[in-house]
């Protein structure tokens, strides 16, 4: 058995495995999507130490209870992404009229090209801009 020492921890390669292959198989769809089907030909696909500062550093949770207006937030049910959509909506306090609208058998990237998605998204967003806009 192979072992790996990080810190005082004794990680098995297993170990690693069941923990890494998840998170591959999360940015997998993103990875395709971005890199081969919907490329831009000018993109490099690498950040610039300042993108990459930036990336890190941003919180889009900062300041949430700020929001006073009508939000929707909308998430794909299958989304590897849709805890992040659930804490924006519990820490957005500042306002009444939230709602979190789950996108019918649709992962994260899904949401962007998957026509019966797409509809969802335009059905919600017309109904939420009738009603508060």
């Amino acid at each position: 058995m192979i072992f790996c020492c990080i810190s005082h921890l004794k990680i098995t390669c297993a170990t690693l495995l069941l923990y890494f292959l998840p998170m591959a198989a999360m940015n997998r769809e993103g990875a395709i999507y971005y890199g081969d089907t919907h490329a831009h030909p000018n993109s490099s696909f690498a950040y610039t130490t300042a993108s990459l500062l930036e990336l890190m550093s941003f919180d889009a949770l900062n300041q949430i209870e700020l929001i006073n207006k009508p939000l929707l937030l909308m998430v794909g049910d299958k989304a590897d992404t849709a805890y992040m959509s659930e804490q924006a909506y519990k820490r957005a306090s500042g306002t009444d009229t939230k709602e979190l609208f789950r996108l019918q058998d649709s992962t994260h990237i899904q949401t962007y090209f998957k026509p019966s998605v797409v509809a969802q998204v335009l059905g919600k967003l017309e109904e939420f801009y009738k009603k508060y806009v």
